[in-house]
């Protein structure tokens, strides 16, 4: 039986994958999260989603890009939905879901197949530049359905330039190339009272 860790989850909802970390609030070395029938290598999901109505079925990750290779309909396969969800223009054809439905369904199984030793105190998501405000709102309506203490939104240069481990002060230049954007941002590291921030 795996010791119980509650701590800080850390999600990184990518277009292509989908990364996923924890550390322990006892202050541990932050490691992967393995979910092994959805996860391509341990805290790595892609971020892709099968889903039919009829059937009640939802896969994610490694189990939906598995059943879309053997099946020729790709009717129930959403994949690429991340840049479009926050974008009422945008909208997949002969789909059921919308681009927000698919994230949705995406981000909740993913929640609810979370290995069971980890208690969540802390989710930290990262998120696209403001310009992207429907896709942060998106976002934090989904959690507002998780039992967690604390949610907390960093835009995803910020998240870069904290995950690199660069002392506190430094000043760094990110460049962030996504699916649709490249975003350069020149960041400050604050910090070194216990959490790092912008």
């Amino acid at each position: 039986m795996m010791e119980r860790l509650s701590g800080t989850l850390a999600i990184d909802l990518g277009n292509t994958n989908t990364v996923l970390a924890f550390q322990n609030e006892s202050r541990d070395a932050p490691f992967l999260v393995d979910m092994p029938e959805i996860c391509k290598s341990p805290g790595i999901v892609p971020t892709a989603l099968w889903y039919k109505d009829d059937e009640n079925k939802t896969l994610i990750g490694m189990q939906a890009v598995n059943i879309n290779y053997k099946n020729s309909n790709n009717k129930y396969y959403y994949s690429n939905f991340k840049r479009l969800i926050g974008n009422p223009l945008e909208k997949f054809e002969n789909k059921q879901l919308s681009p927000e439905e698919s994230g949705e369904k995406f981000f909740k199984t993913l929640w609810n197949n979370l290995p069971n030793h980890l208690h969540i105190k802390r989710l930290v998501l990262t998120a696209p530049i403001e310009t992207y405000k429907g896709y942060r709102k998106w976002l934090v309506n989904i959690c507002n359905s998780f039992v967690i203490d604390e949610l907390a939104l960093v835009d995803e240069p910020t998240a870069a330039a904290i995950g690199i481990k660069v002392p506190y002060g430094s000043k760094i230049m990110i460049i962030d190339i996504g699916g649709s954007t490249i975003d350069l941002n020149i960041v400050k590291l604050e910090g070194g009272e216990g959490r790092s921030a912008p």
